[in-house]
């Protein structure tokens, strides 16, 4: 896929992903970095995990949550193209955090 940068989404196509209850439970807290592999279609069709939580709950939880959402595709001279775009999620006590 050619990754391109102009692919969005909305909160109500990209919902955050759960905090683990054992996670809560234990204090667990990390980031997770990730590449989404977006279809022409906007569908998350793979996801790419580049920098791992220190938990695997935390990193199973991000993984759910992204292959859920869906984005508005990104465009090649007025075509729809597959695409690479970065994100992570923040596991915070406090708030629950994605860019």
């Amino acid at each position: 896929p050619q990754t391109v940068a102009s692919n969005t989404r909305t909160k109500a196509d990209a919902p955050l992903p759960t905090y683990p209850i054992a996670a809560r439970r234990w204090a667990w807290e990390g980031r997770v970095i990730f590449l989404a592999h977006i279809d022409r279609s906007g569908y998350v069709c793979r996801v790419t995990l580049i920098q791992r939580s220190d938990f695997e709950q935390l990193d199973r939880a991000t993984l759910d949550a992204v292959r859920r959402w869906h984005f508005t595709p990104a465009q090649v001279d007025g075509q729809a193209v597959e695409s690479i775009t970065p994100g992570g999620v923040n596991f915070l006590m406090t708030d629950l955090q994605f860019k």
